[in-house]
């Protein structure tokens, strides 16, 4: 192309994956004999701009989706008062964002880090440490009757959301797998669920020790089926399934974790026999 350029193709499918349309620029460096043809740098910020004052209740949910659905560049038209509820949600759970400017009507956020070699699986199994840690240690602290300890746990639900968040842009960005993100948002929620059953007991409401041990335990043969399924701990799964759900009746919040922590080993199970290649027919 002209006198001093001449024009290669690059594959398609590259192009696609790297996000690269017609204008585009790319890194070209050659040594020796070998050009190399990169797009580490061509990540382009997503922007969002909208008017949320009529946002109250809502607001934090709002925040937390812009967040997760993968935006890096957010200016915000806002009423003074949302300023302390944005503030909370980006300590919380905005990992690598930072408001960056702030006026008297608008709020400018941006990402200043990202989790560019972010492994999700490794997030998921944090997730479930953290956890199955809260489990434990609730299971222990109403045991002794420790209040202090239980409001210790509820603040660690945010490691939960911290998490999760994090696993759940990346899977957005990088148009991830929709069954790990399924995966991710339910554990997520049982997490919730989990500080929702420690609030309980300061409502002198009755939190059946036994059953709440139980649903430690299946939480556990949770991670097993999603990391080392087999058929046999399928069924053993199942088998455990009854005598905690009678232990689990009441009060509502631990009825809600058990029923949720038995539908995630849907996923758990599409996931493992999901990919296993079909059997031959003779």
């Amino acid at each position: 192309m002209g006198k001093r350029s001449c024009v290669i193709t690059l594959p398609s499918e590259w192009l696609q994956e790297q996000k690269l349309n017609s204008g585009d620029s790319v890194d070209v460096v050659h040594e020796g004999n070998i050009l190399l043809v990169s797009a580490k740098n061509q990540k382009k910020l997503r922007t969002f701009k909208e008017n949320i004052k009529k946002l109250n209740f809502m607001l934090n949910r709002y925040i937390g989706a812009l967040y997760k659905v993968g935006y890096d560049d957010i200016t915000l038209s806002i009423d003074k008062k949302q300023i302390k509820t944005i503030e909370s949600v980006l300590k919380r759970t905005l990992v690598g964002f930072e408001i960056i400017k702030e006026t008297k009507d608008t709020i400018h956020i941006q990402r200043i880090a990202e989790l560019d070699t972010i492994d999700v699986d490794t997030l998921v199994k944090q997730i479930f440490f953290t956890l199955q840690v809260i489990g434990d240690e609730l299971l222990e602290a109403l045991e002794n009757q420790d209040k202090a300890k239980i409001i210790e746990l509820i603040n660690k639900d945010d490691q939960v959301n911290r998490l999760a968040d994090s696993a759940r842009r990346y899977l957005n960005k990088r148009h991830g797998n929709c069954l790990q993100y399924a995966f991710v948002e339910q554990l997520e929620n049982i997490g919730d669920s989990y500080k929702r059953v420690a609030k309980a007991s300061f409502e002198k409401k009755i939190i059946s020790l036994k059953g709440l041990k139980g649903l430690n335990e299946l939480l556990g043969r949770i991670y097993k089926l999603y990391y080392a399924f087999s058929i046999e701990e399928l069924e053993s799964f199942g088998n455990a399934i009854d005598n905690v759900e009678k232990e689990t009746q009441e009060p509502k919040e631990l009825y809600l974790l058990y029923t949720q922590i038995f539908d995630i080993h849907g996923l758990a199970l599409t996931k493992n026999i999901g990919g296993k290649n079909e059997a031959e027919t003779i």
